[in-house]
């Protein structure tokens, strides 16, 4: 009954979708399956689109492909509605897109691990979520390893050197000691 648009009405929709009242959410839910996936496309690549919308268009089992691959390419897509696409689609070349969003990948890496879990995953994805890995996770990790490895080694010669500095000026001010003692006594 309100002048709305139908993107409108699906940011109304999905928020009751969330809703503490049953009854409401269902309503809602029976509302948003009477839209048309193909009216949401524009919605879909628009930057300022809500977040939790372009979450919703990821994880609905009614989205087209082309809807799908404007949600993908939207920046304001959530990181873990890709990960929930990654993990689920059958489309390779959805996987593939996904696999590209380096940034999310590197934000969140339950992208990398639901391409590679996913049986359609392409082996170009693969390569791509596994590069990844390697250079954001593991060869960071091993980086930071071997740099603390090298500040406690770097502690341990320090404390080394200033104990035996220390030792050094005991050992000068006693024998200055034992030499003035020497001479007072003569």
């Amino acid at each position: 009954m309100l002048p709305l648009s139908d993107d409108e009405i699906l940011e109304a929709l999905v928020a009751l979708g969330n809703d503490d009242s049953n009854e409401v959410r269902q309503a809602a839910t029976a509302s948003i399956e009477r839209m048309k996936p193909e009216s949401f496309l524009g919605l879909a690549g628009d930057i300022n689109a809500p977040p939790d919308v372009l979450g919703f268009l990821a994880i609905w089992p009614r989205s087209s492909k082309e809807l799908l691959e404007a949600v993908v390419f939207n920046r304001s897509t959530p990181d873990n509605a890709l990960a929930f696409l990654a993990g689920r689609t059958k489309n390779p070349a959805l996987i593939e897109t996904i696999s590209l969003k380096q940034q999310s990948l590197i934000r969140t890496p339950e992208i990398i691990e639901a391409i590679l879990a996913n049986p359609a995953s392409t082996p170009e994805a693969e390569r791509r979520a596994r590069e990844v890995r390697h250079e954001f996770f593991e060869k960071q990790f091993g980086v930071r390893m071997v740099a603390e490895e090298q500040r406690i080694r770097d502690e341990a010669d320090a404390a080394a050197r200033a104990a035996q500095e220390a030792a050094r000026d005991t050992v000068a001010v006693s024998g200055l000691v034992s030499t003035r003692v020497s001479e007072w006594l003569h």
